[in-house]
């Protein structure tokens, strides 16, 4: 596990300065997530793999990081980023009482209310199921640009009831 935290902190580390390089834009500080290899919200354990000193140290700036542990401690779910973006875009946008919903490897929801107030969490499974069904059904990975999916029909029936079963009732989610 430590050698491979270094791989993805160097990989990381030469990302950063081919950004810098090409974009030839003054970077403060970066925002360094890392590699989740193991995330359980519940229990409030959260390992990622990527060395944000390290980091630092090689492209010679200020990194923040260890977003998950940091999140859990206070209250979260261990994914803090997404609804910060939210509610930053929210603002930009002049959005009041809004819920965006996230379908990345999870989906994830965030709820902005009037007062600024916001709230977010997981709510199930996203893209990563199609990216394992395709692993196992194809020498893919993942379904590049949806590619398989648009060749598939949908079945009204299965998303009818879906749609049921996701009720919004005073801006919480029941399932």
């Amino acid at each position: 596990i430590q050698f491979l935290e270094k791989e993805i902190t160097l990989f990381h580390a030469r990302a950063v300065d081919k950004i810098i390089t090409e974009s030839e834009s003054n970077i403060d500080f970066i925002g360094f997530h890392g590699q989740t290899i193991f995330h359980n919200a519940g229990e409030k354990i959260s390992k990622q793999l990527g060395d944000g000193k390290l980091l630092s140290k090689l492209t010679k700036k200020k990194v923040v990081y260890n977003f998950r542990q940091n999140d859990l401690k206070n209250g979260g779910q261990g994914a803090p980023l997404t609804p910060i973006f939210h509610k930053m875009l929210a603002k930009k946008l002049n959005l009041k009482n809004v819920t965006f919903i996230n379908i990345g490897g999870i989906i994830n929801t965030t709820t902005i209310y009037d007062d600024g107030h916001f709230e977010a969490q997981d709510v199930g499974p996203g893209i990563c199921l199609i990216d394992k069904w395709i692993r196992i059904n194809s020498k893919k990975k993942y379904d590049d640009k949806g590619k398989i999916a648009k060749t598939g029909k949908i079945n009204k029936k299965i998303l009818n009831k879906a749609i049921k079963n996701f009720i919004i009732l005073n801006n919480k989610y029941i399932y």
